[in-house]
């Protein structure tokens, strides 16, 4: 892990102290986030990590073939559903371009919601 390039997402997760939210955990979310990553082609569906703080941010860790997705506690409880869907899509769509460990943007912002929530459509 140290010498490579990129350290696993999971390593990465545990290093923020990221707890990993479990399939039962949000049955809703992990089934439509299945079903957008076989819309986008990605070999494996990413894992969702929930990270301690009230502010609203996410981001995207690793590659298309090891992914995971953090998302802070202000976020789950500030957006809907919708939204929350909306920055998942958002995710996957920079997962090309992809800058590593930082891929946030102000969720209640008029522009970003609108963007995100359109990119959630095209990939729902």
């Amino acid at each position: 892990m140290l010498l490579s390039p990129r350290p696993p997402s999971a390593t990465v997760m545990r290093l923020l102290a990221a707890y990993n939210i479990g399939f039962y955990d949000l049955v809703a979310v992990y089934r439509r986030l299945d079903r957008m990553c076989r819309m986008a082609a990605l070999p494996q569906q990413p894992e969702l990590y929930l990270l301690r703080g009230r502010h609203l941010n996410d981001f995207a860790v690793g590659n298309r073939k090891y992914l995971a997705f953090a998302i802070t506690d202000g976020m789950l409880r500030a957006v809907t559903m919708r939204e929350l869907l909306a920055v998942l899509a958002h995710e996957i769509a920079t997962l090309p371009t992809m800058i590593p460990l930082a891929c946030s943007w102000p969720i209640r912002s008029v522009v970003s919601r609108d963007l995100c929530l359109t990119l959630a459509v095209q990939l729902w």
